[in-house]
């Protein structure tokens, strides 16, 4: 299996994951989720999951160390989210919202704060090598002769999910 498609069942295991961990955690988080309302966080990681790669496979050329940095930057973002998803519900015990994104306008003094409040530097190092060795297990991408096609439909994805999103 290719290493895309191993990422996105990571991908969507960690947010089904993070959505069992609120519902039997935090009883009190949702009125009963029904296998819907599942079913459309599993939509949304797959439109999210298409939007991050599509960027990244616009910008990647095909060669061994970009393909491999991609694939890091896909493993490490997708770990950010995972982690800044608890942060976030045990600051204001709420889902990851547009707030956090209006944050991210503020680069540096969101650095700041964080490093401030929970001495972020220390988990760096950790947190890179755990990036490293999930991208050793889920197989870093290889180049190959179908890249091009590959970048030009992961793309064309990501165009369409943000067309189909405008009102």
């Amino acid at each position: 299996m290719k290493f895309w498609w191993r990422l996105l069942i990571f991908w969507l295991i960690l947010g089904l994951a993070i959505r069992l961990l609120f519902r039997f955690f935090y009883p009190d988080y949702a009125t009963s989720p029904s296998l819907i309302d599942y079913a459309l966080g599993v939509v949304n990681d797959l439109l999210a999951y298409v939007l991050l790669t599509g960027v990244i496979a616009l910008i990647t050329p095909n060669r061994r160390y970009w393909l491999y940095f991609a694939g890091f930057v896909c493993v490490a973002v997708t770990l950010i989210i995972v982690i800044a998803e608890i942060f976030f519900w045990f600051e204001f015990e709420s889902r990851l919202d547009r707030l956090v994104f209006h944050y991210l306008a503020y680069p540096f003094e969101v650095a700041v704060f964080l490093e401030d409040q929970f001495f972020l530097s220390l988990f760096l190092v950790p947190f890179l090598l755990l990036c490293l060795a999930l991208l050793a297990l889920l197989k870093p991408p290889e180049p190959h002769a179908y890249w091009p096609k590959t970048r030009i439909g992961l793309v064309l994805c990501a165009v369409l999910v943000v067309f189909l999103g405008q009102p």
